[in-house]
């Protein structure tokens, strides 16, 4: 289930997903170069920025912002109502491999 949807300068859009706990990014290339084809081989790729796997703040996200490149969300702690702003970059650092 979406939960918040923000979009950057440069068109990539970003989105909260509450059933996975996550914060997804999809690209505005991908989006340009979807032709409206749904099918196995056409799938839009979707690339999880944020997850409960790596970062613990996404706990219920509720919502999305962005400022320059920054990313910003929001969680709802347990699900009871209350919980924190949340700040990181679009573009997480990652690990050489």
């Amino acid at each position: 289930m979406c939960a918040g949807l923000a979009s950057d300068r440069f068109n990539n859009l970003y989105f909260a997903d509450m059933t996975t706990s996550s914060v997804n990014k999809i690209t505005a290339e991908a989006i340009n170069t979807f032709n409206g084809d749904a099918s196995e081989t056409n799938q839009i790729n979707v690339r999880t920025l944020y997850s409960l796997e790596t970062t613990e703040t996404t706990t219920y996200v509720t919502d999305l912002m962005i400022e320059k490149e920054y990313l910003y969300w929001t969680n709802n702690m347990d699900n009871v109502g209350f919980g924190c702003v949340h700040k990181a970059f679009t573009e997480p650092f990652r690990d050489a491999e």
